[in-house]
């Protein structure tokens, strides 16, 4: 404001436009409830001033125990038509789509085959969405995930699944910083050696965790040298902010309110940051547009939903 003499730095700029944005969903929340909006806001101002953005992060963890909890409330909608992630279903062939075309570009796997000899790991993999599509195209599939309730929700849905593709898929509640310690471990006689994947994949996740940057690096250890980490999740515009929050959210019901708080949305200059202090290459992006007709569609505009999949380099 032109109040302000002091000048910015633009990852003060960037935590102040988070804040307004977080303010922004705090309101439109309240007023879904009927509650006073203004007592949200001025709540939700104080507690990022306060140091409670995720950028401002004090501990060492990726784990943010509220959003653990929120999606295990919706455990039980995973696999409902017309549940809580009907939005992620039906999104879902295209997420399948992107991944399946950039590994066999980046693998050399011919159309005629199938991905049968990809390992893929699907962190935040909650009911089992992504890694049931992924696994249907051969792929062998670890889905993980912190809730307890998630997991159980995608080992009771394998069994409806045909016998071939339960032999591809398994899950684990656990987290990456869990599993990131191990990766470069040495075999003992007591331990096998830790796994990485020629794909990771975290879809919907990273506007979920506490410390993104952090997050990215624990996802890069887990894929092999040679391979690649897929992303997909919402840019931190004001467009995001109306259509994935406002009208998903509150008018089309797309997802239950509180679903998402528009300041955690990650851009993807943020994302290319984190990724290449991460050791990958510079990401392929391409977005996702949810059309009138109730369909989403692959587009070139990265200002709502996007997907990114970036290269590890080989091991020389």
């Amino acid at each position: 404001l032109p109040a302000f003499k002091v000048p910015l730095r633009p990852t003060q700029m960037s935590l102040c436009a988070a804040g307004s944005l977080r303010a922004l969903s705090q309101f439109t929340h309240a007023l879904a409830k009927n509650q006073n909006p203004f007592s949200r806001v001025g709540a939700c101002l104080g507690r990022w001033a306060g140091g409670e953005q995720r950028g401002m992060a004090t501990n060492s963890s990726t784990v943010n125990t509220e959003e653990i909890d929120k999606f295990a409330r919706l455990a039980a909608d995973w696999w409902e038509p017309g549940g809580a992630f009907r939005a992620l279903h039906a999104m879902n062939p295209l997420r399948v789509a992107f991944i399946e075309e950039q590994a066999r570009i980046h693998f050399g796997i011919p159309d005629q085959t199938n991905l049968a000899t990809l390992s893929i790991l699907d962190v935040g993999c909650g009911g089992g969405i992504l890694a049931e599509g992924l696994a249907e195209r051969g792929a062998r599939v670890h889905g993980i995930d912190a809730s307890a309730a998630g997991i159980a929700a995608a080992i009771e849905h394998l069994k409806s699944v045909p016998a071939d593709m339960r032999e591809r898929l398994r899950y684990t509640q656990t987290t990456t910083e869990e599993l990131v310690p191990h990766v470069s471990a040495p075999a003992t006689a007591t331990r096998a050696p830790a796994e990485q994947y020629d794909v990771v994949v975290a879809s919907e996740v990273i506007e979920h965790v506490a410390r993104p940057g952090l997050f990215v690096r624990q996802c890069a250890a887990l894929v092999r040298p040679g391979g690649a980490l897929v992303v997909t999740t919402l840019n931190r515009t004001a467009r995001a902010l109306l259509l994935a929050v406002v009208v998903a959210e509150h008018v089309l019901h797309l997802a239950p309110p509180g679903t998402h708080d528009a300041s955690k949305f990650v851009t993807p200059a943020e994302l290319r940051h984190h990724m290449q202090r991460a050791g990958l290459g510079v990401p392929l992006l391409e977005g996702l547009a949810y059309g009138l007709d109730g369909r989403w569609m692959r587009t070139p505009d990265l200002a709502v939903n996007y997907m990114a999949f970036a290269a590890k380099p080989p091991q020389e």
